[in-house]
């Protein structure tokens, strides 16, 4: 089932809708992060004089001021999943219904989504993957010496929760919150097999970009392929 969505979200990857949310969330990702290094290298002081050695102090401030350019790689790559799913989910509405006007034409249409629940759904996805990813970087770097480990937690967290995440927005244009979280806890295991496969595309540079989009597409098939069994019952 996870291995045809994929498939069938790959095929419509050149849909003008599917473009355009790529590059608005693209674009908003990458003027985040540029933000992020603009303000760490105005923070951090370019002299450090609090030692008697000058020797001293030119050493320290070299190394401070190069240090901001590891945090800045290993922090835009770890968060990469995290912001521009979250900027992009301002958006995905888009994808849902191209998806959804070319494979499922005869299924209910979408529910009417207000601005304000909308704009609140984009908000809590966005506020939970970011947050948390935020909160374990202080044990990606801890795990750093393990070499394998901060990825394995990396995978594991992101696939969870961006599983989650796409699910219930998708499953939240045709029923309630409510009822979206419940029926994605009823198929978690999908969920997370779906949470897993985006954050896997994530992981490989330049196909990274085109992740959120692909993760949206595939969602929406794994959702209505999980509704149409749940109907068959």
């Amino acid at each position: 089932m996870v291995a045809h969505a994929f498939l069938l979200a790959l095929d419509q990857l050149t849909d003008r809708k599917f473009l355009r949310v790529l590059l608005l969330g693209t674009l908003i990702a990458l003027a985040v992060f540029v933000g992020l290094f603009a303000g760490l290298k105005y923070l951090v002081p370019e002299n450090i004089a609090i030692f008697d050695w000058e020797w001293l102090n030119e050493a320290l401030s070299w190394i401070i001021g190069w240090s901001v350019w590891p945090i800045v790689v290993v922090s835009a790559y770890l968060l990469f999943p995290a912001v521009s799913t979250a900027f992009m989910s301002l958006f995905l509405n888009d994808v849902v219904k191209a998806v959804e006007a070319k494979h499922y034409p005869d299924r209910p249409p979408m529910r009417q989504v207000g601005a304000g629940e909308g704009f609140l759904m984009a908000a809590r996805m966005s506020i939970v993957v970011i947050l948390l990813n935020l909160l374990a970087l202080p044990f990606y770097f801890l795990l750093l010496f393990t070499a394998i480990g901060p990825f394995i937690l990396f995978f594991l967290l992101n696939a969870y929760l961006i599983g989650r995440e796409y699910f219930e927005l998708v499953a939240a244009c045709h029923m309630d919150p409510k009822e979206a979280a419940a029926f994605r806890r009823r198929r978690r295991d999908r969920s997370f097999l779906c949470g897993g496969v985006i954050v896997g595309l994530f992981l490989v540079p330049l196909v990274n970009i085109f992740a959120p989009i692909i993760g949206a597409a595939m969602m929406v098939h794994v959702f209505h392929q999980n509704l149409a069994e749940e109907l068959a019952l």
